[in-house]
């Protein structure tokens, strides 16, 4: 008797304690966890979103999601999972999905619909039916792609140097600008009225292939693309080459000067090398970050202006050798304008902007940035100082510094660029006033005329007498 109630209470305890096993892993109180990238709030031609589901309990069991217009509903994904057992349900706890929406191939029209997600896990909680996760997000479906139309002619560009091009958008909340090869431009709003952009390119002096095609392209919220190509000419310049070598004084006093930090026993060439490669990369990231932001007007004003009584140095564009001991160990290419003058020489702005950057910058010594806006650029490099300060606004020929010897130079010299969106163009070509002339100021013209309405068509004139019919 005693050992029948002894099996007995084990029993009862055996299935107890399984029972409790099974509704602690299957009684799971926590709905399933989802992400949604990215957030959308509108569905263009084709639009993928990125589902990350989880449940740390009884395990996905069945994922949904439909795109619901009016009486229309339309399911783009439906996963379910079968329950592997009583206690450890289907099994499935992280799970990552793409979804394809397209709106067209779903028959959804032009206007408002629901993006509906379903997410069920495993649990019998509550009545075996399961934890839901349910995401509701209206949308609007636009699959038309924006309308772009270039106002503006035939581009004439040369390697290295920059270009300017005028279009009309007919859509609101677009994002454009024009492609070269693989660098993007951006658009800003032109003065010339609501709908109308206008882009500042450049063909890189390094891109070793000339760019297959020049298009503007502009990119709605729906993530739809349209695009208008662009008539062009593009002309090869010849860089110089140059070959400068290291004196034993400038790798020891320059260059140490720049790496105070060096490990001891570092060589005087591997320590030029850091500083002309990996510390050169550094320079232009920072000076990319920041071209990246800048003023949508234009502030300048003709013309920039070149530093007066100087007498060039080196070139844009040279290809630079570097020797030690009559052996090349680097090259670069030197992407500004070096100008001599008499030592700390004042140095005046090259035209209207406004201070976007005024600091020491690793090879460009004391450095200064002016955005002279919609994404144009002057650099001033190896300054003995700098006289004004980050967000001041600075009139052509200001002073803003004095030249001097500090970087990676070898003497007092002002370094000069400038950029186009972080790219180094030309400077040459932004002091030549016919060139201001020609390729930008022109480019206005053109806008203008394409965008004034046609002549009004002839008044009814007076019939001709049949004496003066031409038969």
């Amino acid at each position: 008797m005693k050992k029948s109630f002894f099996a007995l209470v084990v029993t009862v305890v055996v299935i107890g304690s399984a029972l409790a096993w099974v509704l602690f892993n299957r009684l799971d109180f926590r709905a399933p966890e989802v992400k949604v990238t990215p957030q959308v709030s509108a569905l263009g031609a084709r639009t993928v979103l990125h589902l990350a589901v989880t449940d740390k309990g009884s395990g996905i069991a069945a994922v949904e999601v439909a795109v619901k217009q009016g009486d229309r509903q339309s399911v783009p994904l439906k996963v379910e999972y079968p329950v592997r057992g009583l206690r450890q349900g289907t099994g499935v706890s992280r799970q990552d999905f793409e979804v394809v929406i397209e709106p067209r191939r779903l028959g959804l029209a032009q206007g408002p619909a629901e993006v509906d997600i379903q997410v069920r896990d495993a649990s019998w909680w509550p009545a075996f039916a399961g934890n839901t996760t349910a995401i509701r997000q209206p949308v609007q479906v636009d699959w038309r792609p924006p309308v772009v139309q270039v106002l503006t002619s035939t581009l004439n560009l040369n390697r290295g140097g920059a270009g300017f091009v005028i279009y009309k958008i007919e859509e609101d909340g677009t994002n454009s600008g024009v492609r070269v090869g693989d660098r993007f431009f951006p658009g800003f709003p032109c003065s010339l009225g609501k709908g109308l952009y206008c882009a500042y390119l450049a063909w890189p002096a390094d891109m070793e292939t000339p760019p297959g095609n020049l298009m503007v392209v502009a990119r709605d919220a729906a993530g739809n693309e349209g695009r208008a190509g662009l008539f062009y000419h593009l002309r090869e310049k010849a860089f110089r080459d140059d070959k400068l070598e290291l004196s034993e004084q400038f790798l020891t006093n320059t260059v140490a000067k720049l790496l105070p930090a060096a490990a001891a026993g570092t060589s005087p060439v591997n320590r030029f090398l850091e500083v002309n490669r990996v510390m050169r990369e550094a320079n232009h990231k920072v000076i990319r970050e920041v071209c990246s932001r800048s003023n949508p007007n234009q502030l300048w004003k003709g013309p920039f202006m070149r530093l007066r009584d100087t007498a060039p140095m080196a070139a844009f564009g040279d290809r630079r050798t570097y020797l030690y001991n009559g052996q090349d160990i680097d090259r670069q290419t030197h992407l500004g304008v070096d100008l001599a003058s008499t030592a700390g020489a004042p140095v005046g702005a090259a035209n209207s902007g406004q201070v976007a950057y005024a600091d020491e910058l690793g090879i460009y010594g004391n450095c200064i940035i002016i955005d002279h806006g919609q994404g144009i650029f002057s650099l001033y490099g190896h300054l003995s100082s700098i006289e004004c300060t980050v967000g001041q606004r600075v009139n052509q020929n200001q002073i803003i510094g004095r030249t001097g010897s500090t970087g990676l130079a070898g003497g007092d010299h002002l370094h000069f660029s400038i950029l186009v969106s972080g790219t180094f163009v030309n400077p040459i070509e932004w002091w030549d006033s016919h060139w201001i002339k020609d390729n930008v100021e022109l480019k206005y013209a053109q806008a203008k005329e394409a965008l004034a309405p046609p002549p009004p068509p002839p008044g009814p004139g007076k019939a001709p007498s049949p004496d003066t019919v031409i038969r």
